[in-house]
């Protein structure tokens, strides 16, 4: 499947603690794969350096290779030792919550995000220049903390598709919420057992489909040779046509398999442009990833997972017998454990509505319309 592998790690809710790591890439359907689970003290260096040095026996580095994470720094030093060639992206929702702590107004988030997903440099720019002229402190956070190429698509190094968020790897905790109550052996039990109905589920699924792609692909496909009915493909040689319509007219080079819109460079299948060109959906195969297709998307969930059999039968090396294992040292804290999930940076905002610009969650502030001046309605006095 596509090499795009989110990761990330979410804490234990028992007593001994620990965080749960958890590296994912997605199918050909676009539904979540696991690929690795570890159990580790917490999210440290060392945690995740042995991490990835473990994920590297499976998956190699390679330039082609892309880790989609959040900017937490110990994954980013851990990735810089393991997987050297690897491109790295960070997650743009992690991003955007952080913007949304800074207080900046939707209007500006919007214009970020509407950057990060553009797929022509052209169009980065015209969203970056207006965030530079409308919210010239959004412009110098998001280039100071960070460089463009690891949230843009439009700069990216390598080829990270859709997955412009850690979004499985989040499901996937999310999935085991009650699972990260249970003591280690007992979720690992549930992880195994849900991870078995995945594969079961989606072998079934991959084994009843008879089209070229799969579904959710297929479905694309469909809305943009809609789309494509709308535009006109002029020939400009045997591979090149010229097409007029829709958004934007581009330019479309059915033999270096790209067009001027670069959905199709990025993304790896044809896009409206492409399929104008086409004219027909019955040789886009040709001009697809292999990824998209179903025996790819088959052969990803070939391997059937057995549960562990009973310890009667288990074959135990003599080494591993010899060790003892002790529990990890626990400090005894005050109070009940925490059983729901700490909000990420800027899920919880003041509700602040900026009398210029109406926004809510607003640092006022910076608002342009302001002036640079801090105008908010004073908070009613406290009575006595």
């Amino acid at each position: 499947m596509r090499k795009v592998i989110a990761i990330d790690g979410t804490h234990l809710k028992t007593k001994f603690g620990g965080c749960l790591l958890v590296a994912t890439a997605q199918d050909g359907d676009r539904h979540c794969y696991p690929i690795a689970w570890a159990v580790v003290d917490s999210e440290n260096d060392n945690a995740w350096i042995w991490f990835l040095t473990k994920l590297q026996e499976i998956v190699r580095d390679d330039d082609d290779v892309v880790f989609i994470t959040d900017r937490n720094q110990s994954i980013k030093n851990a990735l810089g030792r393991v997987y050297k060639n690897a491109r790295h992206g960070y997650c743009m929702w992690h991003i955007k919550q952080n913007l949304k702590s800074r207080y900046f107004c939707s209007d500006a988030i919007d214009l970020f995000l509407r950057a990060a997903e553009a797929y022509q440099v052209s169009r980065f720019n015209e969203s970056w220049s207006e965030i530079q002229n409308r919210y010239n402190q959004l412009a110098t956070y998001l280039t100071t903390n960070m460089d463009v190429s690891h949230w843009s698509r439009a700069y990216f190094g390598g080829y990270r598709y859709n997955i412009m968020t850690t979004g499985g790897a989040e499901s996937i905790n999310h999935a085991l919420k009650e699972a990260r109550e249970y003591p280690l052996i007992s979720m690992l039990d549930a992880i195994l057992e849900l991870t078995s109905d995945w594969f079961y589920k989606h072998r079934n699924e991959a084994s009843s489909c008879n089209a070229t792609f799969t579904p959710e692909v297929e479905t694309i496909l469909r809305r943009r040779f809609i789309k494509a009915q709308t535009m006109t493909a002029k020939p400009i040689d045997m591979y090149e046509f010229s097409v007029i319509g829709g958004t934007y007219d581009a330019v479309v080079d059915l033999g270096r398999k790209s067009c001027t819109c670069r959905v199709f460079d990025l993304d790896r299948l044809p896009c409206a442009h492409a399929l104008a060109a086409l004219k027909t959906l019955e040789n886009v195969r040709d001009y697809s990833s292999e990824y998209y297709t179903v025996d790819l998307w088959s052969l990803a969930y070939s391997e059937k997972i057995y549960p562990v059999p009973s310890q009667c039968e288990w074959d135990i090396p003599k080494e591993a017998e010899l060790v003892d294992v002790i529990p990890p040292i626990v400090h005894k804290r005050k109070g009940r454990n925490k059983t729901k999930r700490i909000p990420s940076v800027g899920e919880k905002m003041r509700k602040n509505r900026c009398s210029k610009c109406n926004q809510f969650g607003h640092n006022i502030s910076r608002c342009p319309l302001n002036g640079g001046e801090a105008r908010s309605t004073p908070s009613k006095k406290r009575k006595n």
